[in-house]
């Protein structure tokens, strides 16, 4: 539009060049002024027509320019005003997150807690682990239990640095954890390789397989002192009992989301059971 208005500038310019012309030409030749009014006149016209036109792309040129400027505020208003919602979601979900918290730590007063932000997780197909934000020098150790909000078991610190950790999920085959389940009956939830990539875990060396159902629920059973008692791993999918009848194991579904994991809270302290 710029090069246009300077096109228009220009045409108007060698019109009133051609006037001046026609006039020197005109008295040149001892025509007098009486001879020019019959050449000024259509020539006054194409000035005006000219300097009319002018104007018109003036008018619209300093229109758009406001328009884009107002559009461009308009853009600005309306990016910090979604940048607000997202601070407000933030917020909200982070004071719902802590406000469990709180509960967890209410219930269990000898808690001590760290919270972090999921940074990454492992790039091997043959492991199920991620990164944190935190490490060392705000406490973290090796051994230490990672859990959400509500209570529900993710798994445990493996390696430290000083700000940052890797948390070893439940479901890695590596994984191991005493449990426990709501009718009492000991056994251990391990990670399984197979189970992995559906985001399962199972359920061995069952005290009572003739007490195990689908539907119980699986909690931690704080023996070794690895894991605080009462943590919550999952629910009993299905039971199978080996073809000898003498053993059985049962597949579980982790109550926590671990795929969808993005924030967590490390246990740092608690009171073992004796």
């Amino acid at each position: 539009m710029k090069v246009f208005f300077k096109k228009s500038g220009a045409v108007v310019g060698c019109v009133l060049a051609a006037v001046l012309l026609i006039l020197l030409i005109v008295s040149a030749f001892g025509g007098g002024i009486h001879s020019l009014r019959g050449v000024v006149t259509p020539l006054d016209k194409l000035v005006n027509a000219g300097m009319d036109k002018l104007e018109q792309v003036y008018g619209y040129m300093y229109n758009y320019d406001k328009l884009v400027a107002e559009n461009a505020e308009l853009r600005s208003r309306i990016a910090e005003m979604e940048e607000t919602v997202r601070q407000s979601v933030s917020s909200n979900e982070e004071n719902a997150r802590l406000k469990k918290l709180l509960g967890l730590a209410e219930a269990n007063d000898d808690y001590e807690f760290v919270d972090a932000a999921l940074i990454s997780w492992s790039a091997s197909g043959w492991s199920s682990s991620f990164t944190i934000n935190k490490g060392s020098k705000h406490g973290l150790e090796v051994g230490d239990c990672v859990v959400t909000e509500d209570g529900f078991l993710i798994g445990q610190i493996t390696r430290v640095s000083r700000s940052g950790a890797t948390v070893q999920t439940i479901l890695d085959s590596a994984s191991g954890v005493g449990a426990l389940t709501d009718k009492d009956v000991t056994a251990v939830a391990e990670g399984d390789f197979n189970l992995m990539s559906e985001g399962k875990l199972r359920l061995v060396y069952i005290e009572d397989t003739s007490r195990v159902v689908s539907g119980d629920k699986v909690m931690t059973s704080g023996k070794g002192g690895i894991y605080p008692s009462g943590l919550v791993i999952g629910t009993v999918e299905s039971v199978s009992i080996d073809p000898s009848g003498l053993s059985a194991s049962a597949i579980v579904e982790p109550d926590a989301d671990i795929a969808a994991t993005t924030y967590v809270f490390i246990i740092t302290d608690y009171e073992p059971e004796e």
